[in-house]
């Protein structure tokens, strides 16, 4: 999860550089209902809403994945 999934959610060099030149491109870009369809993106996050749901070991080890990233100084 943390080396495949969420590298295709994050937020990237590209993404701030879109959001800073064109916010409303990044918008249409980011909420496109039609690019759902086949962004990785999109299906990174159903795979692991599914695994989160459908295995109950999974969300607390993602969490505390989470929260060591986030409190990294």
């Amino acid at each position: 999860m943390k080396d495949i999934l969420f590298p295709l959610m994050s937020y990237t060099a590209a993404d701030a550089e879109l959001w800073e030149s064109d916010p409303y491109e990044y918008v249409r870009v980011k909420f496109d209902v039609f690019e759902d369809f086949v962004s990785p993106a999109t299906a990174a996050q159903c795979l692991l809403h599914s695994t989160c749901k459908k295995r109950k070991d999974v969300l607390p080890k993602t969490m505390s994945m989470l929260l060591a990233i986030v409190q990294v100084d």
